[in-house]
């Protein structure tokens, strides 16, 4: 199976990856990665059909995928999706889950220990990401919408502080690059501007958290021509 565009996960033993397909291709295979070993093994089959973009998270107990697209070869007609599974490493079992509240494809999930957390995903009808993220809370089954960003994006960075999501770069549905990145605290349910970096703005950067530091580098820029970036900077959350 390709690895580009999969719902990945680290369960802190092996590496988990479902659903990656390139170019035209959409896939639901799975595959389970484990280091001790050296050695890869399938998935059972999802309770999914074929797609691509979907979007996910490893919960420390079930990777979880939710959306997508589905092409229509026929035609060659995109229909976004809204159902999800959850695949539990422990029984070898995928299980239906609650259907996301509306069609999605493409947004990045972040687990926040409580919620998974998916922004800056593509709407059925909607041109550019959407202004509201969702949250998915495993143990109720429930899903609900995040607050409005000041800035809704896609192409960015985000990172768990264990207190915040940290996210940086990207671009609106205007195609402008946002000038601040955003931090969303659970705990009150609100986003905050993050202060301005010391980079120019751009989309798909790379970024980790170290524990104290989210460490922001690369990335790239449209334009005539386009511009690749090599610099990086470091952010530290106020404690």
């Amino acid at each position: 199976m390709s690895l580009f565009g999969a719902v990945t996960g680290w369960t802190g033993h092996q590496f988990l990856a479902w659903g990656g397909a390139c170019c035209e291709d959409q896939s639901h295979d799975g595959a389970v990665y484990n280091p001790a070993s050296n050695t890869w093994r399938t998935l059972p089959a999802a309770p999914l059909i074929v797609r691509r973009e979907a979007s996910g998270t490893w919960t420390g107990r079930e990777l979880v995928v939710a959306g997508g697209e589905h092409l229509v070869r026929a035609g060659h007609s995109r229909v976004l999706l809204k159902d999800a599974a959850a695949y539990n490493l422990a029984t070898g079992k995928w299980r239906k889950i609650a259907p996301m509240p509306r069609r999605e494809a493409g947004a990045t999930a972040v687990w926040d220990g409580k919620e998974i957390l998916f922004i800056g995903g593509t709407r059925a009808g909607a041109r550019g990401p959407a202004p509201r993220g969702l949250a998915y809370n495993p143990v109720t089954n429930r899903w609900r919408l995040l607050p409005a960003m000041a800035f809704p994006r896609s192409g960015f960075a985000a990172v768990w502080t264990g207190r915040q999501l940290l996210v940086w770069g990207g671009v609106t549905a205007s195609g402008t690059v946002p000038p601040r990145g955003e931090a969303y605290t659970p705990a009150t349910g609100t986003w905050t501007a993050l202060p301005a970096a010391p980079l120019r703005g751009r989309e798909s950067p790379v970024a980790v958290w170290t524990g104290r530091q989210m460490i922001l580098w690369g990335g790239s820029r449209n334009g005539t021509p386009p511009r690749g970036f090599t610099d990086g900077a470091g952010y530290t959350p106020a404690r």
